[in-house]
């Protein structure tokens, strides 16, 4: 393992650590959308963090943990200054991937997140979600 990976590993494992327990429903949510492309070239994908209440998203970023090997992600941690928009209580944050060929496989995202309110005080955690990435003309099953 690279020290690269070993390191996208300890932190998708400490932000699991971070997640609240699993009958205790997290106070952000994480969406990854990826377009479907036409052929190789640049993949766009779009990862959404928002807070499930009305509570502010204080700080979001996510970590690219996986990509199928037809398409390397341009950047490993895509953070707020990055944001293509943000609001209150959502931030919209663009993953560029760079397709070298046609196929299909699953791009693994982990959403990191502080969720602050006045009542409760500010929370962080860790959502993992994924998208199916396709390009080209990929026969179906």
């Amino acid at each position: 393992m690279t020290s690269r990976g070993r390191w996208l590993w300890i932190t998708s494992a400490l932000g699991l650590l971070a997640t609240p327990a699993a009958t205790e429903e997290a106070p952000a949510f994480a969406r990854l959308r990826c377009r479907p492309e036409a052929g190789p070239g640049r993949v766009l994908c779009e990862l959404e963090v928002g807070s499930r209440t009305s509570e502010r998203l204080a700080w979001a970023d996510g970590l690219v943990v996986e990509s199928p090997a037809f398409a390397a992600p341009l950047r490993a941690r895509i953070g707020k200054s990055q944001a293509s928009a943000a609001e209150a209580t959502r931030l919209r944050l663009p993953i560029a991937l760079a397709a070298t060929a046609e196929g299909q496989g699953t791009l693994l995202v982990t959403a990191r997140w502080v969720v602050c309110s006045k009542k409760l005080g500010c929370r962080s955690g860790a959502t993992p979600t994924s998208a199916e990435v396709r390009v080209g003309s990929v026969a179906e099953p």
